[in-house]
């Protein structure tokens, strides 16, 4: 089974403190049925120019000796934050032609594109 791993790097939604991330991570290793593991985490303010330094700081400390895939960057970081892309990133609510920070976008809204 893959599994995403997923970092508290702010937000407080879930997520394991970045000191603790090494430990789940070998003992997920561990087990026979784990497959693929990916570290994941939210940016709490990536509408913010200078909102993911200190998640991002907080992610690289999790992720220190690990190399793993990563998933970190949600619609604003997608948007905002081309350092933040690594291997995955989740654009939710850009999709649905809504911004995250309520300032156009030059995303269409997917509906656009199916019809």
């Amino acid at each position: 089974m893959d599994i995403y791993l997923k970092v508290n790097s702010g937000m407080n939604r879930l997520g394991f403190q970045p000191d603790r991330v090494l430990t789940v991570w070998q003992q997920l290793r561990a087990m026979a049925n784990v497959g693929e593991m990916t570290l994941m985490s939210h940016f709490a303010e990536a509408e913010h120019p200078d909102g993911i330094s200190s998640a991002m700081a907080r992610i690289e400390q999790a992720a220190e000796g690990l190399e793993c895939r990563r998933s970190l960057s949600n619609s604003a970081a997608t948007l905002w934050h081309q350092e933040a892309h690594f291997d995955w990133v989740r654009p939710g609510i850009i999709l649905y032609g809504a911004s995250p920070s309520g300032q156009p976008t030059v995303i269409s809204p997917i509906p656009d594109y199916v019809r």
